[in-house]
């Protein structure tokens, strides 16, 4: 079939080859060459190729030209002397070349500016610029022609080329360039750009073009995209209504009513052809459907709070609409800082004070913070102002821009960490006395005792609309109520109540009779009583005897208030905090029984243990103290001799009965049945330590990077020292890759001597006592071995020359540091130590079969054992009898499980270790 398609488009240009016929001719007379007869006569080539030349003309077929983007033939033919005319200039070289003249990368120059082609031979095959020379060596008159299956394209103008050298495009191809897609329009098409002017750009909002070009792969690539159609599209096949898909994805819409508009952008001149589509000018830009200021806030996962107040003020349709905005975004966190009461209130009247609060939220302009000056700006809230302050960051009425330049299609978000409230927004205004003072009436706040929270009550009382009272001896922490509930007027009218902090800051506020609240600081406080709706003086509720305020401490009885109120468990109470069970402790909905050590209990315990345990609270610190927790409530009249009780540790405690005498573990029950709404506590008199606890040992053993550390502890029978023999330590331990620095031969000579070097190595790195990192000091420090190691806190902390890269990792009976030099003492001269044989184990991991190289000075029979990590022999082999010289051996380790071994290979008298990885 391809010699006959071949045949046949030699035959069109042969059938009317002669000498007497010019190029010109050939291609006008050849079916196969409409397209290029019609594009010659249109860009006025028709001369030259009839001239006397000689030429050599590179004519591509119809179905070349076919072959290019759908209607690009048709945008050339509207410049036909443009760029339609640099193409097929392309394709035209001075002098005749025919095939058996050509050669493999040969350079041609071309009519088109000297552009070159290049000549590709393969072969048979001939190609020029990669396109296959399809019919070859055409004579005519004044040169020759060749038959070419696709268009050559030249380096000529593209869509990204008319915005470039357009004086009207200016911003568009800044944005463009910031975006990242000049190469897609400098590329292969086709495309259709509709190119927005610069007085376009200057009809949006101010500062939105600057805005955007802060995130110019963000927002603004998909405004660009917007403007491109990835086909060409020539105003002439547009009709009225239809929708064009653009590389943003969405459509845009033709207009043909008066002119041709896209969307509503007027096209002002349309069909500039380029080499790689078409360039239409529009009057205007077209803003997708794409990210709005609503849409930050929708999905943002700090923002939630915020999100629903705009929806609750009906401002969710403004901030998704046209315009150019600032908002300043309050996070959850800072709506969850408002004072108590604040946001219900404001959510109670969302279109009135919420959205008063919202739109003092909102500038009506884009103003990035590199735009914000000190002083004011003016916020959609009428006549209300924010201020900008720049000391030490961005600040808007206090509250600190912690996110900025958040662009969108409609202006920009800055992310504040407090909520701003306009002056006005909460009534803080009281009427003039006369007061009564608490302090006279029953001495201030009630003061919460053992579990027993009392009540203070005025009866008869006289309230006025508006009124304040000072009240003393509030207490941190402590929950409170005030309440004008009882009493013959009340009900009549609406109240609000306020309460501010020493300080004057609002610390809560209700409409309701009563307020709960949990006081921030100590101190005297003040608390308002208003009508809703009225400020000050202005309620026409001025009356007497209607009212009967209450004040109370209102804490829960749980078995963690028992605790935190008890003067003897200051520790207890600072470790749950620590390891973050207080909550749980306090919850209400649960049922716990707990052995609650006293703070003498734990001053028995070691200090350092303790220290250590408190740097890691939610770890082994959890553990301890969850070891004194059983779940449900067990109340001494409950408990047995010999009973045992799971803890919610998942560890048992046994319970001994002597007379009148109740132990936990051998530990004394002081004080028994201290009740709570959630259980029940008892108190002891010693820390009470679980059987399993993660030692120094299991540190080692547990870590990804201490292999080699732990079977040199395992090969030295060391075990047992870091498991708690040797008391309280401090392990400086060495990573893998510590020990694979050590110089050749070493670490195998050490394995070989367990009992010997390889101990006091070991050893040379334990220190007694827990030494945290914080608490190591300059100089010299002994050792388990005896040999002193030298601290230094030059710019870390360092132990000789080895550098501690992960510090205070606690177990129950020690630390370790984790460094990345293995300690050698001074007393092993490293010199002397070398393997009994030069070897090699390869490859290393493993998985069925490893190599074993020998070098032997001498004939010895070799055994080898492979040990596990538990020390247990897996394997044995006997390779026999061995001479001098290199000896090699495969070894089948196919029924091994994954993990770390030792090779003890037996030379003789003598032997040598090396570790080996299997890996499946």
């Amino acid at each position: 079939m391809k010699k006959y398609l071949l045949s046949f488009l030699m035959v069109g240009l042969l059938a009317f080859s002669s000498k007497a016929q010019n190029a010109y001719q050939l291609i006008q007379s050849s079916p196969d060459h409409t397209i290029m007869a019609a594009a010659v006569d249109a860009a006025g080539l028709d001369l030259i190729l009839q001239g006397t030349g000689p030429f050599t003309v590179f004519a591509p077929t119809d179905d070349a030209f076919n072959a290019l983007p759908e209607n690009m033939v048709d945008a050339l033919l509207l410049d036909p002397e443009g760029v339609l005319r640099d193409i097929l200039l392309y394709h035209l070289v001075s002098g005749e070349n025919t095939s058996d003249g050509l050669s493999d990368g040969q350079s041609l120059v071309t009519l088109f500016g000297g552009q070159n082609l290049t000549v590709g031979i393969d072969g048979a095959t001939v190609t020029i610029n990669g396109a296959v020379v399809s019919g070859p060596d055409v004579d005519a008159s004044n040169g020759v022609v060749h038959v070419l299956d696709a268009v050559l394209i030249p380096e000529t103008t593209t869509v990204y080329d008319v915005v470039v050298d357009s004086e009207d495009h200016n911003t568009l191809e800044a944005a463009l360039n910031a975006a990242g897609l000049d190469a897609t329009l400098d590329g292969p098409g086709g495309f259709t750009l509709f190119a927005p002017t610069d007085a376009a750009f200057d009809a949006l909002p101010d500062n939105l073009v600057n805005a955007l070009l802060t995130d110019p792969e963000g927002v603004l690539s998909d405004i660009l995209l917007h403007h491109v159609v990835g086909s060409i599209a020539l105003s002439s096949g547009l009709t009225d209504g239809q929708a064009i898909e653009t590389l943003f994805g969405q459509d845009v819409i033709v207009s043909t009513t008066g002119g041709v508009f896209i969307n509503d952008a007027q096209v002002t001149v349309a069909d500039i052809p380029t080499i790689n589509g078409v360039v239409h000018v529009i009057d205007a830009v077209l803003i997708p459907e794409t990210t709005t200021i609503f849409d930050i806030v929708e999905n943002s996962e700090d923002h939630n709070t915020l999100e629903t107040a705009l929806i609750a003020a009906e401002l969710d349709g403004t901030l998704d609409g046209a315009g150019a905005f600032t908002l300043f975004a309050p996070t959850d966190a800072a709506f969850d800082a408002l004072p108590q009461g604040v946001l219900d209130i404001l959510l109670s009247d969302p279109t009135g004070a919420l959205a008063n609060v919202l739109l003092y939220h909102v500038v009506g302009s884009i103003a990035l913070s590199t735009d914000l000056v000190e002083g004011d700006l003016e916020t959609l809230l009428a006549g209300e102002n924010v201020s900008v302050s720049l000391d030490g960051g961005v600040f808007i009425n206090g509250a600190e821009v912690t996110g900025a330049d958040i662009v969108t299609v409609n202006g920009v978000v800055h992310v504040i960490d407090a909520v701003l409230v306009p002056a006005g927004t909460i009534c803080t205004d009281f009427a003039e006395g006369p007061y009564t003072n608490f302090n006279t009436q029953f001495g201030g706040a009630p003061q919460a005792e053992f579990g027993i929270c009392p009540v203070n009550q005025i009866t008869g009382f006289e309230i006025w609309a508006s009124e304040s009272y000072t009240i003393d001896n509030f207490v941190a922490g402590q929950e409170y109520t005030f309440s004008v509930c009882d009493g013959p007027g009340a009900g009549t009218w609406d109240v609000e109540l306020t309460v501010f902090d020493p300080e004057g800051g609002l610390v809560a506020i209700e409409q309701d009779c009563d307020i709960t609240f949990t006081a921030p600081v100590d101190g005297t406080y003040i608390i308002g009583i208003q009508e809703v709706g009225f400020c000050g003086d202005e309620s026409t509720n001025q009356a007497t005897n209607n009212g009967f305020p209450t004040l109370s401490c209102t804490t829960a009885n749980t078995v963690y208030t028992i605790i935190a109120n008890s003067d003897d468990h200051n520790t207890l109470e600072a470790a749950l905090i620590a390891a973050e069970l207080a909550g749980v402790l306090a919850d209400e909905g649960s049922e716990f029984t707990v052995f609650a050590p006293t703070d003498d209990a734990f001053a028995a315990l070691d200090a350092d243990l303790l220290e250590a345990l408190l740097t890691d609270p939610t770890n082994l610190l959890a553990d301890i103290l969850l070891y004194h927790v059983a779940p449900g409530t067990a109340l001494a009249g409950d408990l047995s001799d010999g009973q045992v009780i799971t803890t919610v540790n998942g560890q048992d405690v046994t319970i001994t009965i002597d007379g009148e005498m109740v132990m936990v573990n051998g530990v004394l029950v002081s004080v028994a049945d201290l009740t709570a709404d959630n259980g029940v506590v008892h108190v002891i008199d010693a820390v009470l330590l679980p059987e399993v606890m993660t030692t120094v040992y299991d540190i080692v053993v547990d870590s990804d990077i201490h292999n080699t550390l732990e079977t040199a502890v395992n090969t030295a029978g060391l075990e047992g020292a870091l498991s708690g023999e040797a008391g309280f330590i401090t392990l400086f331990a060495p990573t893998d890759e510590a020990f694979d620095n050590l110089p050749d031969g070493l670490l195998d000579a050490l394995l070989a001597d367990p009992d010997g070097d390889l101990t006091e190595v070991l050893l040379y790195h334990v220190v007694e006592g827990i030494n945290l990192s914080a608490n190591l000091t300059e100089g010299a420090v002994p050792t388990l071995f005896g040999e002193d190691v030298t601290i230094s806190l030059d710019g870390g902390v360092f132990v000789n020359d080895a550098e501690v890269i992960v510090a205070d990792l606690v177990g129950i009976n020690g630390v370790v540091h984790v460094i990345d030099v293995v300690l050698v003492p001074t007393s092993l001269n490293v010199d002397e130590v070398s393997a009994i044989e030069s070897f090699s184990v390869y490859p290393n991991p493993a998985n069925d079969i490893i190599s074993v190289d020998m070098q032997m000075a001498s004939s010895e029979r070799i055994t080898i054992d492979f040990v596990n990590m538990l020390g247990q022999v897996v394997k044995s082999v006997d390779l026999g009898q061995r001479s001098i010289g290199l000896n090699r051996e495969q070894i089948d380790i196919d029924n091994m499980s994954d993990g770390f071994y030792l090779m003890n290979i037996t030379i003789g008298q003598d032997q040598l270790t090396h570790k080996i990885q299997v890996v499946r």
